[in-house]
């Protein structure tokens, strides 16, 4: 697609924009899937209770249904499909390291009619963002020995595509906000974001509050870089909210799970390498640094490490 065409394409796309997100969220407040969290800003907020995890796939595409078919156009419309083994090598993989993942995938395939394989493409969308700053704070470094988690995010603005991407991400996916509530796991987490394909977590039922930068790898190709395969982090840090109360409890699910690290961007992978941030109700912050071999947990009291006051943790 020429340059030019691609600029109309976007420009039209972006004025019709606001006109899709409102017809698609009102027709969800009507079928009273979705309702306005604040009717200023047009922030929404859906609740998913579900059997297991092919049971929360299948009812986030009936939810969500005419955001995921939006996405699915603008999929076909700007988005250069991976290399014909990406599919079955993702599928593969995920048979392997992440089966709740694939149930997941299927639940949402039967109730919105897309394929599996182009759940994939779509799911590519916004895989390629820039990376985040995450701040902890606990403690005496706090007025009221209270904990603060803060995150911003960073979407790529260098050309045409990627401020449209950036337009409909901001429309989209953060104005979303979504409880999961699946019985086979032990609690409820709330994220900003689409279902499976997005999510964004924020807190879970336990208290246990969540925040990620990503990591920007050399493009030096004769530097070594830690490449194995395993869990995504994006599904590492889901897990986390869906099994994990405090942070002793994160250590131990971190040290333990087999994770994947490398040049891999494509999803669920386009958060590896990450550095996720983790606070819980008891005032304790964690931060993790990770790749397949090599883990690193700082603490409040890391001093060492962070070579600054007790209770501060930071990440950019």
């Amino acid at each position: 697609m020429s340059n030019a065409k691609l600029k109309l394409m976007v420009l039209l796309l972006t004025i019709s924009l606001l006109g899709v997100q409102f017809a698609l969220a009102s027709h969800s407040i009507k079928q009273k899937s979705m309702v306005y969290l604040n009717k200023k800003t047009k922030q929404f907020f859906s609740y998913i209770h579900a059997k297991d995890h092919y049971d929360y796939g299948h009812k986030a595409g009936k939810k969500f249904f005419f955001f995921y078919k939006f996405l699915e156009i603008l999929a076909r419309l700007i988005q250069e499909p991976p290399a014909d083994d990406y599919a079955e090598k993702t599928l593969e993989n995920l048979s392997i390291y992440s089966p709740w993942l694939i149930e997941e995938l299927q639940g949402l395939s039967n109730s919105t009619g897309i394929g599996i394989k182009n759940l994939l493409n779509i799911f590519n969308l916004f895989t390629k963002s820039n990376q985040c700053t995450v701040i902890l704070v606990t403690g005496n470094a706090t007025k009221n020995n209270e904990t603060f988690l803060a995150q911003n995010l960073d979407m790529r603005r260098d050309n045409v595509k990627n401020v449209f991407l950036t337009h409909v991400y901001s429309r989209f996916l953060t104005n979303i906000f979504v409880i999961a509530d699946i019985e086979t796991e032990n609690y409820s987490y709330v994220f900003c974001g689409l279902p499976i394909f997005y999510e964004l977590p924020l807190m879970n039922q336990a208290g246990l509050g969540f925040g990620g930068n990503g990591l920007s790898l050399t493009k030096n190709i004769t530097r070594y870089v830690d490449e194995e395969s395993g869990v995504s982090t994006y599904s590492i840090e889901r897990l986390t909210m869906m099994r994990c109360k405090n942070i002793f409890e994160v250590q131990k699910l971190w040290e333990n799970i087999v994770r994947a690290s490398g040049r891999n961007r494509f999803w669920p992978h386009f958060w590896d390498n990450s550095i996720p941030s983790f606070c819980d109700k008891n005032g304790d912050i964690i931060t993790i640094e990770q790749t397949h071999n090599y883990i690193c947990f700082v603490y409040r009291n890391s001093t060492d490490i962070t070579k600054t006051y007790n209770d501060i943790l930071w990440h950019a």
